[in-house]
C-alpha cells in the first residue's frame, strides 16, 4: 500500500514495497516509517533499525507528530556521534 501524498520520502525517505514502509539508511542502520489506519485516522510509526537487526521504537502519531520525533532523534544521535 503506498501512501497518497508519502511525506517521507520528502524527507529522504525510500520506499519498501516488500515491507511496506518508508527507510533511510542512519549510521549503521536504518529508520523506518511505516503507515497504520486507525478508526480512520492516518497514524504513522517511527523507529530505528540497528546493525544488529533489532528494532527500536521512538514513537506513533501523526505526520507532524512524527516529523519532530525524527528531528529530535536525528538531532540526537548527532550529537551522540560528535561526543563519542
Amino acid at each position: 500500500m503506498i501512501v497518497e501524498c508519502a511525506f517521507p520520502i520528502v524527507y529522504g525517505f525510500s520506499y519498501n514495497e516488500n515491507g511496506d514502509e518508508f527507510f533511510k539508511p542512519h549510521l549503521s542502520g536504518n529508520i523506518i516509517i511505516w503507515s497504520l489506519s486507525y478508526k480512520g485516522r492516518e497514524i504513522w510509526e517511527l523507529s530505528y533499525v540497528d546493525e544488529e537487526d533489532y528494532q527500536h521504537f521512538l514513537g506513533k502519531g501523526t505526520k507532524e507528530d512524527i516529523i519532530s520525533k525524527l528531528r529530535i532523534f536525528t538531532r540526537d544521535s548527532k550529537i551522540d556521534e560528535i561526543l563519542g
